[in-house]
């Protein structure tokens, strides 16, 4: 004997479309607000605008307002192939004192990679420009040698 087949009713199917209905809309809300967070962690044109260097500051005088330096570690790869010398970088040091960005100008790269390495942690005293700190670009010179 087989049973009769149960009918849905037209309460469960909308019971059912509206959960499916609710579903999709919170995917679509955590779709979207992933979204915004990920637009937020985005440099403005304003913020670039702000750590933008307005002056480029001698290297001397730069060096007076570090307070806090890392020293670079001298990798064992460039230990091994004898590498040494002095490795440039050009830096922008931001309104609060932090390296903002760097590139280097000379050098093998495994040893600007660790001078950048160690300068990325180096912290000065804001420069000021009529009283305000400003956003400014210096050269900073790091020496290799065993």
């Amino acid at each position: 004997m087989t049973r009769p087949r149960k009918k849905i009713g037209a309460a469960a199917w909308l019971i059912a479309a509206m959960a499916i209905v609710i579903v999709a809309a919170i995917f679509w809300w955590r779709w979207n607000h992933g979204w915004e967070e990920l637009e937020s962690g985005l440099r403005t044109s304003e913020s670039s605008l702000k750590d933008k260097p307005q002056a480029r500051v001698p290297a001397e005088l730069m060096e007076k307002l570090v307070v806090h330096r890392v020293e670079a570690v001298y990798p064992a790869d460039a230990r091994k192939q004898n590498l040494q010398g002095v490795v440039a970088l050009d830096i922008v040091v931001g309104r609060d004192g932090s390296v903002v960005s760097m590139r280097p100008l000379n050098g093998p790269e495994v040893l600007a990679q660790a001078a950048m390495d160690a300068l990325r942690w180096w912290r000065f005293e804001p420069y000021r420009i009529n009283g305000e700190p400003a956003a400014v670009e210096t050269t900073v010179a790091v020496e290799f040698k065993r």
